[in-house]
């Protein structure tokens, strides 16, 4: 590699060292330029010579400025537009109340399928290989994530999904892949890594997404749920800082991702069931079971274009308690956080506010570590989601004063479930 070009990634992807040259730049370029205005005053007859020769100082601190803060920035993505050009084949994308996602509904009959009624198939005869032109830069492009929010662990990759042709059962194959191997191709995705050529152009350049079998991405399963109490509310989290992607948005009930330690039982047998207890008892309370829930159902799965057709699986999960009776115990998991947490310093800060549906503010707590907000989905009204023109992100509007980001996955399970609530009221 370039020595020159390999410095410039060096600096990029060095914090600390591009802070130190900030510092340094700055009064560097205050001195040029009073030194250059002393100079131009005492020797007026020579300025056009000063000029020349302060051409290539000046020339080499605006290159300097330009690498470290004008190349590669965090988080690039294309737009949505952009998005919906590059996949313009693709004609099933998800709504959620007139307003389009980014996710594709994936191909296939499907009806509401109970969780336990899904299948998981390992093929160990196959384990995923990163091709072998990502994985020659794979090193760079996975200093672009934060150390502090990721770590490699084991991930079940989706070979491919079967839905039985009545839509009551779902097989899915997975093949053993790891967390690293997705921060370089679907979570990359636009970053340039050879000559101006991004992820997305060398593994999923339209204008339709690869079939799941044929894809070169990394593609482990996402999964989402959405809750909805005896009386109708649903819990939807909001997202600390401490994750790799959509930071502080609004998100499901329940999100994860599928990888060995969270889809095991004691028993070492792998199951949705599994993971939805594992879930659930991390991300709402211990104190739960499937006992407190009269039916947890599949009811979409979709392919988000955004991340390079990463599958995502959605779930509506109906409890037999009422949303005062999960309010208390969500307080009470919040308190025990909070007091676990006191002694040290923690990033993940969030308001803990319990709002409604219709915009009336009820209650409002300030707790650390944990954050969430109450809606009845079946209140939602079109005019309440909308494109922030700002971010390129669609927003939940609470009321005039109130809104959230929403998460991809929260949007996408949203519209599921809407869906499916409507089918059951219909």
């Amino acid at each position: 590699m370039n020595p020159v070009y390999s410095f410039a990634e060096n600096v990029r992807h060095n914090k600390k060292f591009r802070e130190a040259m900030l510092y340094a730049v700055i009064p560097i370029a205050i001195l040029f330029a009073v030194g250059f205005s002393v100079m131009a005053k005492s020797v007026p007859d020579g300025f056009l010579e000063i000029t020349k020769s302060a051409a290539p100082v000046v020339i080499f601190l605006v290159t300097v400025w330009w690498i470290l803060f004008q190349v590669n920035k965090t988080n690039v993505s294309i737009t949505r537009k952009e998005l919906y050009g590059k996949y313009k084949k693709e004609d099933s994308w998800v709504e959620i109340l007139g307003q389009k996602t980014r996710s594709i509904k994936f191909s296939g009959a499907l009806s509401k399928v109970e969780i336990g009624n899904l299948c998981i198939k390992i093929d160990e005869t196959k384990a995923y290989q990163l091709p072998w032109y990502i994985d020659q830069v794979a090193a760079n492009l996975i200093r672009y994530s934060d150390p502090q929010k990721s770590f490699n662990g084991k991930t079940l990759r989706v070979e491919n999904i079967f839905v039985d042709p009545l839509g009551k059962s779902v097989e899915f194959i997975f093949s053993r892949s790891c967390y690293f191997d997705y921060l370089v191709t679907n979570w990359s995705r636009d970053r340039k890594f050879f000559h101006g050529i991004s992820v997305r152009a060398a593994l999923e350049p339209g204008p339709q997404l690869s079939r799941l079998e044929m894809s070169l991405c990394e593609n482990h399963l996402g999964l989402s749920v959405i809750i909805v109490t005896e009386d109708g509310w649903t819990p939807l989290f909001v997202r600390s800082d401490m994750v790799i992607e959509f930071e502080g948005h609004l998100s499901p009930s329940i999100s994860g991702a599928a990888n060995v330690d969270t889809f095991e039982n004691d028993l070492g047998e792998l199951s949705f069931n599994s993971w939805f207890l594992n879930e659930l008892h991390e991300e709402v309370s211990d104190r739960y079971s499937m006992e407190h829930f009269t039916s947890i159902e599949l009811v979409g799965i979709s392919r988000e274009a955004l991340r390079l057709g990463k599958p995502e699986v959605f779930f509506l999960a109906k409890m037999n308690l009422k949303k005062e009776a999960l309010q208390k115990e969500l307080e009470s998991v919040a308190e025990r956080k909070a007091d676990a947490q006191e002694s040290s310093v923690s990033k993940q800060r969030s308001i803990l506010s319990f709002i409604r549906a219709d915009g009336n503010p009820s209650e409002l707590n300030t707790l650390e570590s944990i954050g969430h907000t109450w809606i009845k989905i079946t209140e939602l009204r079109p005019d309440q989601i909308k494109l922030d023109k700002k971010s390129d992100e669609l927003i939940i509007e609470i009321n005039d004063k109130e809104s959230y980001l929403g998460s991809e996955s929260l949007m996408v399970n949203l519209a599921f479930a809407i869906d499916s609530l409507s089918k059951d009221a219909g």
